[in-house]
């Protein structure tokens, strides 16, 4: 459905059924994991920035230099490990130089890690800490890291890398850089902890923008516009055709049995895209394996889809009930 445009009377609907929890998102990290991967020639942005959270304690910070971009996935998975066995939240900071393609040591990325290596041992990473992953790419271009991040999630539907990603937009200099993670570190320090305002205050820090995704909200978003477009007359009823077509070519036959015509009608009616939405919107979140995240990203689908057909004049009735 990407190709495919919200009306203005549908895009008015993105406002109007705003369904996640409004608090709860973040946990505050236990331990800001400082992972270091620069050349001997670079200024050690994260072993100063590890000298001054010790200074400020604003939290306990954990300092990994590496030399190799499999020591870099060692200390990722180091943070995983502690995560399952004490239960420890930590916050990962990527130091390193960064572009389009990913990190690296060294200003032209010669042996670098691609941000595509990255996703797997952070969806591990993210599952360990309960869906409570917080990941700030100190490099120039992290940006481009949480635009792959994103790609790859829409297309997988597998569990997000991160509960939340931040990065720059520019290249900064490594005075920016450490200037303005100190920066969001003491406002993330704060009680109660406003991550927006930490992200705000850091941007201000070194005149530069950072920003970040919140992969809840994304995600939300994204499924919301496809559930509305999938209300539409014409979808509903593509969406029978092609399940009556599929019958046909996989029996050989003419006739739809009994069974097949009941669920013929099952794939026009709308909760059959709630229900799947649904099932894809638990997956993600974990909602089997961490009952507790319900409260934080739990969204009945078939609730807004009713809301939809609400809104959009259809007759709520015709929605069946989940199973």
């Amino acid at each position: 459905m990407d190709n495919i445009k919200l009306t203005e009377d549908e895009q008015k609907l993105i406002d109007e059924l705003y369904g996640l929890p409004k608090e709860g998102y973040f946990k505050r990290p236990t331990h800001i994991w400082i992972i270091e991967w620069l050349s001997s020639n670079d200024p050690h942005t994260g072993r100063e920035l590890h000298k001054r959270m010790q200074e400020y304690k604003y939290f306990q910070s954990i300092y990994w230099k590496c030399s190799s971009k499999d020591e870099v996935l060692a200390a990722i998975e180091r943070a995983a490990t502690d995560a399952e066995h004490h239960g420890i939240i930590p916050l990962i900071h990527l130091e390193a130089h960064g572009s389009t393609k990913g990190l690296s040591d060294r200003e032209k990325g010669v042996n670098g890690l691609t941000w595509d290596e990255l996703t797997n041992p952070l969806q591990r990473l993210n599952i360990a800490t309960r869906f409570n992953l917080i990941v700030l790419i100190a490099a120039c271009q992290g940006y481009a890291g949480i635009l792959t991040f994103v790609k790859a999630l829409k297309e997988s539907r597998l569990t997000a890398p991160a509960l939340v990603i931040a990065g720059p937009y520019d290249d900064l200099k490594p005075k920016q850089v450490l200037d303005s993670t100190q920066e969001f570190y003491r406002r993330l320090s704060d009680q109660p902890t406003n991550f927006d305002d930490a992200i705000v205050s850091a941007s201000n820090e070194v005149n530069c923008k950072i920003d970040r995704t919140i992969f809840p909200v994304l995600l939300y978003d994204e499924m919301l516009e496809n559930l509305i477009v999938s209300m539409r007359e014409d979808q509903r009823v593509a969406r029978m055709n092609r399940t009556r077509e599929q019958f046909l070519k996989e029996n050989k036959k003419k006739r739809l049995s009994p069974e097949e015509k009941r669920r013929l009608a099952e794939a026009y009616s709308p909760s059959f895209q709630a229900n799947i939405t649904q099932q894809g919107w638990d997956a993600i979140f974990m909602m089997d394996i961490f009952p507790e995240n319900k409260k934080r990203f739990g969204v009945d689908w078939l609730n807004v889809t009713k809301k939809i057909l609400d809104i959009q004049k259809n007759n709520p009735e015709q929605i069946i009930q989940r199973s």
